[in-house]
């Protein structure tokens, strides 16, 4: 070994310059390659921290063709804490259960006030299972405990970070101490340790209430670790169905399905989903271009190892001369190559500390920056180093070692390099056809990203700014909006491009065909106005009401089916499948309708809405 080690360092000492080229080269290529796999392995790792992991699930509601991750009430938002309990209860006692959690989170903009602190939060977690929220899922416990959670309501956990910015780093008697949400006050049970980046759902603080204020929850259950998943969903539906008869008859209701928890971030096309879904093409993707690299990286060494090994042919047949077996020199130099790229180890974990909090900034992950950090992937890139150099330095070893002792001496050896080593050529053509490559995907991608960040929506999205008010002061609030200098126009309705809404099931007057694809958003005549959209109608402030607009891609699909001709389309009564109901402001009641064109979305404004949303679209100057 003592040996092989001075061999290999005159080597690279010998010649400097190649030695720093392939360092580098290998440098980029592990890099590149830790990021992958660390990439890939932080998407597949979510929510595999909890530790019931493998026997816990979502519930999902099928309507329609649309999955939804909330499951409704019976009685939608004028349900009671009672009957939402009994909802829960029921699938608790379905066979197979162990235990079920329901909560909801809300985005909007919250004050948190103790300790003579007020700070804003987003993510608010709400739920009336609070010992269920803490035994199926599993939260790092720092102070008090989850038992103190469940007992009573109005209590509250803490992150560490929001328990740090409410009363600093000494977080030792902030147990039992009451903060003020909103206007309410809470009682401090526990703080955990920040969630996990790796986890579907996030939240700052958790709330323990009698009652859900929303029209659903988020329902997890954990089942039996031995139950067939398919046997106890299927007792689920019939708990369910039991339960809520009317649900079960509705035709368009699909029944549930429970979905693994450690399936659901990469699962896409789920209606209200906590956070956008991962990209399993993003994985192919950046797994493809870190093996395209690696190859450069291979191609790269083995062109410039066989270049510098070639001009030593004699110091080899001398080598080969005096008794040294091929077996042994073709070992030096996979071992000249192993070393090198172990050598890449330290300037590796430099770029990985330097580089991968801007990729984790960038693709919103969290990749570890030490590779000190976690042993697997340490040892993972020790391993890849290591055949990295191996499969790298073969090329000479079999090359150079394999070679008859008279061609090693013989003088054309240099001068033919290429006649007499022909897979060098193969070498710069095969990084050249890497290269390429590489170069015209990245093209076409960056020309998309280009497409979709400069492509028109078909509706104004600079100056539009969103508020929040209760229903009850709608009407004074947008006066008051409407008094401020610099804003244009006070609308009503849905934001355009920030959440999902419900699918809606709809056909045309005289006709048979049903659609369920469209999406409804609610607007009244201002809002079109603030968004700037184009209709057929041209002035949308004097808009008949009730009345419906949809784009023209929906106008070309529903005049293909009728075989009309578009704008025959304009007049006629688009009517609601006879089973759909539509629900808007905690009532339900059925709509008949209006049909126009316009060549933006498609939405549905109401005149009931303006006077019950509690969002407002504004076009500021």
């Amino acid at each position: 070994m003592k040996h092989s080690l001075k061999l290999a360092w005159r080597g690279y000492t010998r010649n400097r310059s190649f030695t720093i080229l392939n360092l580098l080269s290998l440098t980029i290529g592990l890099f590149v390659a830790y990021t992958a796999i660390s990439y890939i392995r932080f998407e597949l790792s979510y929510d595999t921290f909890h530790q019931n992991a493998d026997s816990v699930y979502r519930l999902v509601r099928n309507y329609r063709s649309q999955p939804y991750s909330v499951v409704g009430f019976a009685k939608w938002d004028a349900a009671t804490d009672r009957e939402q309990q009994q909802q829960i209860n029921v699938l608790k006692n379905a066979t197979g259960v162990v235990d079920a959690a329901q909560f909801i989170t809300s985005n909007a903009p919250t004050f948190v006030e103790a300790n003579g602190r007020r700070i804003e939060t987003k993510n608010v977690l709400t739920t009336n299972t609070p010992g269920a929220f803490c035994s199926v899922f599993t939260w790092t416990l720092q102070q008090g405990t989850f038992q103190n959670f469940a007992d009573g309501t109005n209590k509250v956990i803490l992150t560490a970070r929001m328990a740090r910015n409410l009363f600093g780093n000494d977080l030792t008697n902030a147990v039992q101490k009451r903060l003020k949400i909103g206007a309410e006050y809470y009682t401090i049970a526990a703080i955990i340790d920040d969630v996990p980046l790796n986890s579907h759902l996030d939240f700052t603080v958790a709330v323990s209430k009698n009652r859900l204020p929303y029209w659903g929850s988020r329902v997890y259950v954990q089942i039996n670790k031995n139950a067939d998943s398919e046997l106890v969903t299927a007792n689920i539906n019939a708990a369910i169905a039991s339960f809520n008869p009317k649900l079960a008859a509705d035709p368009l209701y699909k029944q549930h399905q429970l979905q693994p928890i450690t399936g659901i971030h990469l699962t896409p096309n789920m209606l209200y989903e906590l956070k956008p879904p991962g990209n399993r093409l993003y994985m192919v993707l950046i797994g493809c271009f870190a093996v395209f690299i690696c190859l450069i990286t291979l191609f790269n060494y083995a062109n410039l190892s066989l270049a510098i090994k070639s001009k030593q042919g004699k110091s080899i047949g001398m080598r080969k001369a005096l008794g040294a077996l091929t077996a042994s020199i073709a070992a030096q130099f996979v071992f000249e190559g192993v070393l090198l790229a172990l050598f890449a180890l330290p300037l590796v974990a430099g770029l990985v500390a330097g580089c991968i909090p801007l990729f984790n900034q960038l693709m919103g992950v969290g990749i570890p920056t030490n590779v000190f950090t976690d042993s697997l992937t340490l040892l993972t890139l020790v391993l890849l180093a290591i055949l990295l150099g191996a499969l790298s330095s073969s090329f000479t070893a079999i090359s150079l070692a394999f070679k008859p002792i008279l061609s090693l001496f013989n003088n054309t050896l240099r001068s033919h390099t290429h006649r007499a080593f022909p897979i060098r050529n193969y070498l710069i053509i095969s990084q050249f056809v890497l290269l390429i490559g590489i170069t015209a995907v990245s093209y076409f991608i960056t020309k998309q990203i280009d497409f979709v960040a400069n492509k028109d929506l078909g509706f104004r999205q600079a100056g539009i700014l969103y508020a929040y008010s209760s229903p009850e002061k709608q009407t004074v609030f947008q006066q008051q909006l409407r008094q401020l200098p610099g804003i244009k126009t006070v609308g009503n309705g849905s934001s355009f491009g920030i959440e999902p809404f419900n699918q809606v099931t709809y056909k045309l007057q005289d006709s048979d065909a049903i659609f369920d694809d469209a999406r409804q958003l609610y607007l009244d005549p201002a809002a079109l106005t603030a968004y700037g959209l184009k209709t057929t109608l041209g002035n949308t402030r004097n808009l008949p009401e009730p009345f419906t607009l949809i784009n023209r891609t929906a106008a070309q699909k529903l005049a293909a089916k009728q075989g009309v001709p578009v704008e025959s389309l304009i007049g006629k009564l688009s009517l609601p499948n006879r089973n759909t109901l539509t629900r808007i402001g905690g009532s339900v009641f059925r709509l008949r309708w209006r049909v126009f064109l316009t060549a933006s979305t498609c939405f549905r404004c109401t005149k009931k809405w303006s006077r019950i949303s509690s969002r407002y679209p504004v076009s500021c100057g």
